[in-house]
C-alpha cells in the first residue's frame, strides 16, 4: 500500500482501520493515514501517550481514554481469550550482562585463546541480547522450553508455542540449534517464517491449522514453527 496509495483519489476508502496502531500510524506508514479522507479506526493493544507520538491524539481521543476498551479480563470472563501464566528463566549472563570481573578464569583465557581481548567485553543485561547471540545461553533457552514448556496432550513435545527472536539471523540460529539438540526430529519439527521464505503465508497458516511450536521475530512477524510431523504422531 505504501507504494500505491497515492495512486487512489484521497476519498477513494470509506474506512481505514490500522491493526497495531501504536506503531504502524507513524513514520514511514504515516503518510498513508494523513493523505486519505476517511474514517479511521485504530486497533492496538498497547496505545502510547508521548509528546512525540501519540495513539490517543492521532484519534481525537480525549486524554488517554480510548473511543472502545474490550480488556483482557472481560475477554476471559466471556470465554474468548485464556489467562496467561508467566514462567521466568534466566541464565547469569542474561541477568548480570558480560563484563571482565564476571568471567572465570577459564573464560577468560579461552577469549584470549581465541584472539579476543577480555577487557573489551563489557555488556549490560540490557545489551546482551541485542549484541552476542551466545550459543549456550540460546540453547539453554531452548531446553527450558522442551522440558519445561507446555506440553501438547501426548505429553511428549511442547504444544503450540511462539518463540521471539531478535531478527532473522537470531531465528535461524535458534532453528539451527534446535536441530543441533533434538536431531531426532528429523530437522522439520522447527522452522523459520519470515519474509525471507516466499512460503510464509502457507507457513503461518499450518502453524494456526496444526499443533506447532514456533520461534518468531516480532517486528517482521519472523517465526519458527514445530510441526507435528508424522514422525511425532507415530
Amino acid at each position: 500500500m505504501q507504494k500505491v496509495y497515492q495512486s487512489f483519489d484521497v476519498g477513494y476508502f470509506d474506512l481505514i482501520i490500522a491493526d497495531e496502531s501504536h506503531r504502524s500510524i507513524y513514520n514511514v506508514y504515516g503518510d498513508i493515514f494523513h493523505y486519505f479522507d476517511s474514517l479511521q479506526v485504530g486497533l492496538t493493544a498497547t496505545p502510547v501517550d508521548f509528546v512525540s507520538r501519540t495513539t490517543f491524539g492521532l484519534f481525537n481521543g480525549e486524554g488517554q481514554l480510548p473511543t472502545s476498551n474490550y480488556d483482557l479480563e472481560q475477554a476471559v470472563a466471556e470465554g474468548f481469550l485464556t489467562p496467561f501464566e508467566v514462567f521466568e528463566h534466566t541464565t547469569q549472563f542474561l541477568r548480570e550482562g558480560i563484563t571482565l570481573d564476571v568471567l572465570t578464569k577459564e573464560q577468560v583465557k579461552q577469549l584470549e585463546d581465541q584472539g579476543e581481548d577480555p577487557s573489551q567485553y563489557d555488556f549490560s543485561s540490557e545489551q546482551i541480547d541485542k549484541a552476542i547471540y551466545n550459543k549456550d545461553t540460546n540453547r539453554a533457552i531452548l531446553r527450558n522450553l522442551m522440558e519445561n514448556g507446555l506440553h501438547d496432550a501426548t505429553g511428549q513435545v511442547p504444544g503450540k508455542s511462539i518463540i521471539f527472536a531478535r531478527n532473522h539471523a537470531h531465528a535461524v540460529l535458534l532453528s539451527r540449534l534446535f536441530d543441533e539438540l533434538y536431531p531426532q526430529y528429523g530437522g522439520n519439527f522447527c522452522q523459520v517464517i519470515d519474509n525471507h521464505d516466499p512460503r510464509a503465508e502457507q507457513l503461518i497458516d499450518d502453524f494456526r491449522a496444526r499443533a506447532l511450536t514456533t520461534i518468531s521475530r516480532s517486528r517482521s512477524r519472523s517465526i519458527c514453527w514445530i510441526p507435528a510431523s508424522t514422525s511425532l504422531r507415530s
